[in-house]
């Protein structure tokens, strides 16, 4: 919750929470909630003149950001590429954050889901548990793959982790483990 707040704003927690199709301007954050297309912009007042790149696309998931509660992992160069197919973009990330040799360990439990939206956003969630560490529990991975006219390309990154110690064992977050 803790990067949540941080990072949106209690203005955007309030939208969010109440899903709803308005328009909603405090001292600190210009916030649009657009629920056709699932997205929500948030731009800091003081920037909305000098930004060049429009703000960062929020996936919505069962109406609150796919992300939350996910650190951000910047996209390695190895996977700055487009995939043709989803499926060759989610083994690449496999091979190249070694999760397969993770996931073959004894005793690990992995799995895998997909979602697309209506507006063709895509995210795939890999998480391993059990693991054979005597500090991380579990780790889980959220991947956003946007569609371009040849096929896909990883956008986004988010990570988390489930550790055995620690003042909430077994809960996510994205601290690093004791």
């Amino acid at each position: 919750m803790r990067a949540f707040s941080t990072s949106f704003g209690i203005g955007a927690l309030l939208v969010l929470l109440c899903a709803c199709n308005v328009q909603t301007q405090d001292t600190h954050e210009v916030i649009r909630v657009v629920e056709e297309d699932k997205t929500v912009e948030v731009t800091p007042t003081a920037h909305m003149e000098t930004i060049a790149a429009p703000p960062e696309k929020i996936i919505l998931q069962d109406g609150v950001d796919a992300f939350l509660g996910y650190q951000r992992i910047a996209v390695p160069e190895s996977l700055s590429e487009t995939y043709p197919a989803l499926n060759k973009g989610i083994v690449a990330f496999i091979m190249a954050f070694n999760l397969r040799e993770m996931a073959n360990e004894e005793g690990v439990s992995a799995w895998g889901k997909i979602r697309t939206s209506a507006k063709s956003e895509t995210t795939w969630q890999y998480e391993l548990t059990y693991l054979p560490d005597d500090s991380v529990y579990a780790v889980d991975y959220k991947v956003y793959f946007a569609q371009v006219d040849t096929g896909y390309k990883i956008a986004r990154i988010g990570h988390r982790v489930k550790c055995y110690h620690g003042d909430n064992p077994k809960q996510w977050t994205v601290e690093l483990c004791p």
